[in-house]
């Protein structure tokens, strides 16, 4: 109630932050009447980043892993980056969540922002601020407010902005002849966009490695059909857009890609579907 009082659309996830809704970016709202009339008490509630104009700084400390705290207020030291005015939330995890404002779109990749630190943006979201977990442990405010939040920093944008160099999974080494019929090809072809629309919005906590190695599957299925590397090179950027390859790494994704398509190629379509 607090964000949507202030504008802010939210959406309820389950107790393990996976989306309660399907659909969630386009049925969050702000009406304080459809969440009081819907919402169930262990809903948490969760902020579509992107469709709220916004982009989330998503600095993870772990145990185990890379200290994401650390690394981004080394990178804003370095950099002369002020994030001291963000509305920053504490995670149960000891990361950090900076909120800021855009006008333009961001994807989920992290740019060329260290390692440890996500981003969230179009096809994103984050719990939000107040949010309780099972275990007792939530999601603090620690600086900010909603009617403050500032624009992101240019310096920040920039490095945003920037595409590490990567190159797409190659699925195979060699020209592949397509042989299929132009409704075959055109089946593929619409397959395809389908896949990658799908993908591309799929958010944190959905399944995106399960989406996208079926979908690398089905899609090598019609190698016959439609370029594999094609295939390969639009889910890569699908897995770009969605930030699974900024969540989970570029070698996953890259393998998932590749085997999966293999798999499909290996069991070809014996004939245009009906």
């Amino acid at each position: 109630m607090s964000a949507a009082r202030h504008g802010i659309s939210v959406f309820p996830a389950n107790p393990d932050k996976t989306p309660m809704v399907a659909a969630w970016e386009q049925k969050a709202t702000s009406s304080q009447f459809m969440i009081g009339a819907t919402w169930k008490t262990d809903a948490l509630p969760a902020i579509p980043v992107g469709a709220n104009g916004l982009v989330v700084i998503d600095a993870d400390r772990k145990p185990s892993g890379v200290d994401g705290v650390a690394a981004f207020e080394a990178l804003c030291a370095t950099q002369g980056i002020d994030v001291s005015t963000a509305l920053t939330v504490e995670t149960p995890s000891g990361g950090r969540h900076f909120y800021f404002r855009t006008d333009a779109p961001y994807s989920n990749s992290r740019g060329n922002l260290p390692d440890g630190i996500d981003v969230r943006g179009v096809g994103g979201y984050c719990v939000a601020p107040g949010a309780v977990l099972p275990d007792g442990r939530s999601y603090r405010l620690m600086a900010g407010s909603w009617d403050a939040i500032p624009s992101l920093p240019e310096p920040l944008a920039r490095l945003l902005r920037e595409k590490r160099s990567a190159a797409p999974p190659e699925a195979a080494s060699e020209p592949v002849t397509l042989t299929g019929t132009d409704a075959e090809r055109n089946y593929a072809e619409a397959a395809l966009e389908d896949e990658v629309a799908k993908l591309s919005v799929m958010g944190e906590g959905s399944g995106r490695n399960h989406a996208l190695n079926n979908a690398a599957h089905s899609l090598g299925t019609m190698a016959a059909w439609i370029d594999p590397n094609r295939v390969a090179n639009a889910l890569w950027e699908a897995s770009i857009a969605n930030g699974y390859i900024a969540k989970d790494g570029e070698a996953t994704a890259r393998q998932t890609i590749e085997s999966g398509i293999n798999a499909g190629m290996s069991k070809p379509r014996p004939s245009h579907p009906t």
